[in-house]
């Protein structure tokens, strides 16, 4: 028995750990059950998680995501044909065994880390926010279409576009970056919020991003959060809010979507509020539309040209990229899938829209229930009127 573990040694060695692994990735799904677990590790463990790594991690100035898959992929791959060489020169020699078992091991290591820091708040409790309820007239709705409206031409106007029609930054990355993390500094407040909050990074190879549709990226395991740069520069900084929402402890994609909104459209900067009625208004559409099928048009036409050919545009840049779009989307949706035990698509990336539902009598208008997006449109409208009030 002993002269059989010392032959196998590494290999019990590397099992052990495996079985280590497995057994620990095994509770942080296990504690994915629970929300007020999934509550507590999000706001402790995950969060000293970033406290210790991040710091160093912000010190190198390009993005180790695109590295750290690459490196594992191929470092996966080395591993799988060294060992199949070593088998097929001598099957009865355990140097085979040895290296093929770190391909597991190495797999294992990868899930269970990112499953203890990011996978475990996807059972967070939803995000605490404060929104209006009381019944709006039709006309209201209306009304407040129209006042968001006034400011996207309004954001419009302080800012100047290029010959391709996008809108042009007024700021460097970097004091972009600085802007946004003000903006969230704001709500430090909020105890639903992470402490840790970081610059975003741009893509070492966005092309291949942008092939794939894909436009911002939070990694948990390296504690980055990082943008494509290569697409419409009027979509930066909603993006960036959006990955910043990640880095802050918020990981459902419509719940980042979301407080990247309400973030974004209550900023005192002209390009921030922009990047963000640019990427988000459609729901106010959606709503107008849903009130009253003809009063959407003649709003459409009220908005600045260059609004609308900056739109033109953004669906110009992407129609050009399409390489890898459907398997991108279809990883895509995978992982959320996974993730969120089956709960989340790449839906949640959109706003659903209002529901419609028929009142009892048919003298009564029929009920609109809001979206979160459009919720938080709403919500915002009536504390600016407080505000003036």
């Amino acid at each position: 028995m002993h002269r059989t573990f010392q032959k196998y040694r590494y290999f019990f060695i590397e099992l052990i750990i495996c079985i280590i692994l497995a057994i620990l990735l095994v509770v942080f799904s296990l504690f994915r059950l629970s929300t007020p677990i999934s509550e507590w590790w999000s706001r402790n463990a995950i969060s000293l998680y970033q406290k210790v790594f991040a710091p160093f991690i912000r010190l190198i100035p390009f993005s180790l995501i695109e590295l750290f898959f690459i490196i594992l992929v191929v470092l996966l791959v080395v591993l799988l044909v060294t060992a199949i060489v070593l088998f097929v020169r001598n099957p009865k020699k355990k140097k085979g065994l040895n290296v093929i078992m770190w391909i597991p091991m190495l797999s294992l290591l990868f899930v269970t880390v990112y499953q203890g820091t990011a996978g475990i708040a996807y059972s967070r409790e939803d995000l605490p926010l404060v929104l209006y309820e009381d019944e709006i007239e039709n006309e209201t709705y209306l009304e407040i279409a129209e006042y968001f409206i006034d400011d996207l031409n309004e954001c419009a106007s302080h800012l100047d576009f290029d010959e391709k029609g996008d809108a042009i930054c007024p700021y460097s990355f970097d004091e972009l970056n600085d802007i946004l993390i003000e903006e969230y500094h704001k709500y430090d407040y909020c105890e639903y919020l992470s402490e840790g909050i970081y610059k975003t990074k741009k893509m070492l190879i966005p092309w291949v991003f942008s092939q794939s549709h894909i436009t911002g990226m939070f990694f948990s395991v390296t504690t980055e959060s990082i943008i494509n740069t290569d697409m419409p520069v009027a979509s930066w900084g909603n993006t960036m809010l959006h990955e910043l929402s990640h880095s802050r402890g918020v990981m459902r994609e419509y719940d980042a979507q979301t407080m990247a909104l309400f973030v974004g459209i209550q900023s005192d900067d002209y390009y921030v509020r922009y990047s963000t009625y640019f990427e988000t208004i459609y729901c106010i559409q959606n709503l107008v539309r849903a009130v009253d099928s003809t009063a959407w048009n003649p709003l459409y036409n009220k908005i600045d040209i260059r609004v609308r050919n900056n739109w033109s545009y953004e669906s110009e840049y992407w129609s050009e990229y399409h390489l890898f779009s459907d398997i991108g989307n279809w990883f895509n949706n995978l992982y959320l899938r996974l993730i969120t035990n089956g709960n989340d698509t790449t839906e949640a990336y959109t706003d659903p829209g209002a529901t419609i539902t028929p009142s009892e009598s048919e003298e009564e208008p029929p009920i609109i229930s809001l979206s979160l997006y459009q919720q938080m449109y709403v919500s915002v409208y009536y504390d600016v009127l407080a505000l003036h009030n």
